[in-house]
């Protein structure tokens, strides 16, 4: 069957490259990128295989592992000083930016945590940071732009 490329990429920003966390990017589920954050910048991209006639759903996960009590500082009058997490920007789709597309629509991107076991599990619009250990997840179709153009109102 007939098929193209399509590029995928985003940056992942890590504000306590001292405090490592595990992130890893999956596609369909399958594992694609796995990391322990030892520095403050990444940049991720993949070329990803589409079949022309391929409707069905696909999905990005974002997943950060292995946040505890350790990874937050609290000082004497129980203030967060700092606290490791990872931020995912210009989330990109053969060098379009829509970032600020899927942010802008609640039902695009989703982020499940339990708040590292301090609440239920929980899932909340996405914002683009990764506080807690949990998955965000993207949802889309192929073609790409016929999919963008069908979330626009």
């Amino acid at each position: 069957m007939e098929g193209y490329t399509i590029k995928f990429s985003c940056d992942i920003l890590v504000n306590e490259p001292s405090m490592p966390l595990t992130f890893k990017i999956l596609l369909n589920d399958d594992e694609i990128y796995n990391i322990e954050t030892s520095e403050s910048e990444y940049h991720f991209n993949i070329n990803l295989q589409h079949t022309v006639g391929d409707v069905a759903p696909h999905s990005i996960k974002f997943v950060m592992e292995g946040k505890t009590d350790d990874h937050t500082v609290i000082d004497d009058n129980g203030k967060v000083v700092k606290s490791a997490q990872i931020e995912i920007e210009n989330i990109s789709f053969d060098d379009i930016n829509i970032t600020p597309f899927v942010m802008a629509d609640d039902n695009l991107i989703s982020y499940t945590h339990n708040e590292n076991g301090y609440s239920e599990e929980k899932t909340v619009p996405f914002d683009p940071s990764m506080g807690c250990n949990g998955v965000a997840e993207l949802k889309f179709k192929f073609p790409i732009y016929k999919w963008l153009l069908e979330q626009t109102p």
